[in-house]
């Protein structure tokens, strides 16, 4: 009887504790899964929030998405923060670069938080940020002229 009751405290502050993570937290974790196991890291960003079905065709579709260029680009080397956008108090987006052996992924991450617990919003990729890259520089080069 008294185990049974330490298991489940111990589950009950588990699940606690992971819905007061932060996003930093949460990505933080994603990323240490993704190192491992591309499906289980989606599985987790997903976790947080009863709003989107983790065995549903678009998740699915994703992790497939995934697989699919991971086998193109080679091996994975790591990620690179490249920016956080606020809006208000209650919606973050946070944006890494995958570093892959043949080319880098954008990762977009958006975080909500309705009341008190951030939750993912939105998860996405893509490796075709050379026009977003352009158009930066180009601004930064404007900016240095005037």
């Amino acid at each position: 009887m008294g185990i049974l009751i330490i298991v489940l405290l111990s589950v009950l502050s588990s699940n606690q504790i992971f819905s007061q993570e932060s996003e930093k937290e949460i990505l933080d974790n994603f990323f240490e899964i993704y190192q491992k196991d591309t499906s289980k890291a989606v599985d987790y960003i997903y976790s947080n929030t009863k709003w989107i079905d983790s065995e549903g065709d678009s998740v699915k579709r994703l992790k497939s998405q995934l697989k699919q260029y991971e086998e193109l680009v080679g091996e994975y080397f790591g990620e690179e923060f490249l920016y956080k956008g606020k809006l208000g108090q209650s919606f973050l987006t946070y944006i890494y670069l995958a570093k892959y052996e043949r080319q880098p992924f954008r990762f977009t991450f958006e975080f909500y938080k309705a009341n008190d617990k951030w939750i993912v919003y939105s998860f996405k990729f893509d490796d075709s940020f050379d026009d977003d890259l352009e158009e930066v520089i180009k601004y930064d080069y404007m900016q240095t002229k005037f």
